[in-house]
Order: structure tokens, then sequence, then C-alpha cells
């Protein structure tokens, strides 16, 4: 029930309060689970489609399978020798490539990712050859819930038409596409809440402010900054005023600490969060100051109002002590020398 959410501490919450998800919200968690490759993705799609009596989720999957077929068929087609494949450096985005023909391009990604140990795009150019050429499909699509409309067409602006992301190994993890029609493109439409893809999700969260957390698909550690009552009130507004909202705004802020000294925050979602503090490595300076920060901005988050003064001035000598360690360049740029409290370098 509980394995498609990354993280342990929330598998083990889930579990303690007896939530369920149900098909609809399971797919979702599969269509959007970070470290699944897209073939993998679909597989499992499929296969929840074959058990869930969910007659309208079967028929969401079985449009969403299509779809992402058309798309990969789509982005193979040259044919018309109007298109070029380009291999990108995922990591930097650099050009290492530039081809006629995919399988040429796929096998040059699969040398450059070993020989660099990195991971590779290949990008779908069209080649402008005549004036008609020069008017494309707008890459960008418009949220009407926000009230934002864009034009299906405008002038070319050297955007690619398609895109094939993949893993050191060159197995494919997503394909984007805008090659494919608008009729095809609003049956799977991410603005569509009734459908699966991108769906929110309310689910009970509880951890405390100010706990040491570990976005488990990046690694990156930082210091939660809302609970559960931030958590309950987020669900009442949105309830209470009707906003749109999809998966990506399942999140509570956490805050991370920058090279700089800084107290940078983010919006997480609380599936990946765990609690976890970074591992203690004896006779590591930049290790010791870095957990040691993290815990006195956690104390300070937890505090009480006479307590503030006190614990805000451990959070600011912390922060100097990591930057001195980083020798940031920033250091001074976020003026931390002249910082008085913690909201001076929050941000």
């Amino acid at each position: 029930m509980y394995e498609l959410v990354p993280s342990k501490t929330m598998r083990e919450y889930l579990a303690s309060v007896d939530f369920k998800f149900n098909d609809f919200q399971r797919a979702a968690l599969i269509w959007n689970k970070p470290d699944m490759l897209w073939k993998e993705r679909l597989e499992a799609i499929e296969k929840l489609a074959d058990t869930t009596k969910d007659e309208d989720l079967k028929r969401q999957i079985k449009e969403r399978v299509q779809f992402e077929k058309r798309e990969w068929s789509a982005f193979l087609d040259n044919v018309s020798g109007g298109y070029v494949y380009i291999v990108e450096d995922h990591e930097d985005g650099s050009c290492n490539g530039v081809f006629a023909e995919y399988n040429k391009a796929y096998i040059y990604s699969l040398k450059y990712a070993s020989n660099y140990d990195t991971s590779c795009l290949i990008k779908k150019y069209r080649i402008v050859k005549n004036a008609e050429d020069e008017i494309v499909r707008t890459s960008e699509r418009g949220n009407p819930y926000m009230g934002i409309e864009i034009p299906e067409f405008c002038e070319y602006d050297g955007t690619e038409v398609s895109g094939v992301s993949f893993n050191k190994k060159g197995e494919i993890t997503r394909i984007r596409s805008n090659e494919l029609t608008k009729e095809e493109e609003e049956i799977v439409s991410s603005y569509r809440p009734e459908r699966f893809e991108f769906p929110f999700i309310k689910i009970p969260f509880d951890m405390p402010v100010g706990s040491i957390v570990k976005e488990v698909t990046t690694g990156t550690y930082g210091v939660l900054s809302q609970g559960k009552k931030d958590w309950d009130d987020y669900l009442k507004r949105i309830e209470d005023r009707k906003w749109y909202v999809d998966f990506s705004d399942i999140q509570v802020m956490v805050y991370e600490l920058t090279e700089s000294g800084c107290w940078s925050h983010n919006h997480m979602n609380p599936l990946y969060l765990q609690l976890e503090e970074p591992e203690h490595i004896p006779g590591d300076e930049e290790n010791q100051t870095f957990i040691s920060a993290m815990k006195a901005f956690g104390n300070y988050l937890q505090s009480e109002d006479e307590e503030k003064v006190m614990k805000g001035q451990a959070v600011i000598q912390t922060a100097r002590e990591y930057a001195e360690i980083k020798r940031c360049k920033e250091w001074q740029t976020r003026n931390l020398n002249k910082a008085m409290k913690p909201e001076d370098i929050m941000f």
C-alpha cells in the first residue's frame, strides 16, 4: 500500500493513522515517482489498470499510454529530413553532437555518458528552410484556471520540438513533445484535475516544525518550517477559497543552508521528506558546522518568544562559521556580517 511513498517516515506515519490511497491516487504516485524509468512507469500504470475496478481510471490510463507511445513514434520520425537530433549533457546543458538520425545520436550519447559519467538528453530540432518553417506550435501551455491564454502558434524561437531524457545507462526516464496535435494533448492535459496524472492529494501530515529532514529523491537536507497546523490550515484555505491545485501543490516549506551562510526556503512534497540528520563525520569541520547550523536553526523555529533572541544569535553565529569554512564569494553579498536576527539571512 505504501511502497510508492519514497519517505520511510511518511510511510510509517500514513500506516499509523490508517490512511489508504485509492487506485486513482496510486496512479498519480506512480506517474510522479521521480526514480522510475519511462518504460517502468507505463508498465506500472498498465498493471494497475488490469486490477482496478475504477473504469474511468482504466480509460485514462489507456489514453495516457497511447499518448506516450505516439510521442515516442513522432520523436523517432525524421523521414522528411526536416529535423536534427542534438545530444546534450544533462548536467551542464552543453551541446555535444548533431545528427540526422536518432539511432546515431543515441549511440553517441551512450559513449558520451560513459566517458564523462553523466546522463544525456537528446533533443529534436526543426531545420528552418523556408518561411513556412518559421511558424511553429507554441511550446508553452497556458493554465486556464489562472486565466492564462497562450496562442497555439508563434514565430520560430529555436526551441526543440521534442526531447528525451536518459539516465547514465541510456534508459529513457522522460519524454516531452510538442509534435502531437492540440486535440491529442487536450485529452491528457495536465490542467484537467479529473485526470490521474497530476491531481492534488489530501494527505495527513504531522512532522514537527524545526525538524531536520532529508529530501530522499535528491539527498539534500533542510529544516522544516511548517508542521501539522500549517498543513491543516493550508488544506482548509484550498477548500474555502476553491483554489485550483495539482500534484505540485502538495508541499510544505523547508529551509536549506546555502554556501553563503543564508537560509533559502523551498517548497517540498512531504511524501519525499524523511526525518533524518546528515551523517556525522568525525574530524570533518565542515560537516560538524553544517549540522550545528541546522540544529541551531531548528531550535530557533521551535522556540518560544522569550527564547528567540538567544537562540537567534546561535543561528547567526553558526551561519557565519559555515560561510567562513566554505569561503563563499557571496559571503558579503547577503550582509551576513551585519545580520542581527535570523530573518536577516532568510529568503
